[in-house]
């Protein structure tokens, strides 16, 4: 069983902004898991307990758990988030294969049947 990480924007402007991004981030993992996928998803799992602990702890516990994945998803809108940006790059220095949930459902989903 291949481990996803999502990585995708938390903060935003108002609380229904959050919560959007939080909804959004839960709707994937959701679907990875009934592709058979297990999933870590900072969204789910920190969320709302984000505003009790520092930015840089939040990211250390992240970069944690990205570092036992398999594959990384990036959520529409990963460009515009600095930690998702930081994640990003993180994967890419453990070579992790990365995939765009906007663009690259098909590939991701060869992938997590083992193909290539």
């Amino acid at each position: 069983m291949k481990l996803a990480y999502i990585a995708g924007p938390y903060t935003a402007d108002t609380p229904e902004q959050i919560n959007a991004n939080v909804t959004a981030a839960i709707d994937v993992q959701a679907k990875l898991m009934a592709r058979g996928c297990a999933v870590f998803c900072p969204h789910a799992n920190y969320g709302h307990g984000l505003a009790a602990v520092d930015y840089d702890a939040v990211m250390a516990m992240c970069f944690t758990h990205l570092e036992n994945a398999d594959v990384v998803v990036l959520l529409p809108g990963w460009k515009k988030s600095q930690g998702a940006c930081r994640e990003h790059g993180f994967a890419a220095a453990l070579h992790k294969r990365v995939f765009s949930w906007a663009s690259e459902q098909e590939a991701l989903e060869l992938y997590l049947r083992g193909g290539d």
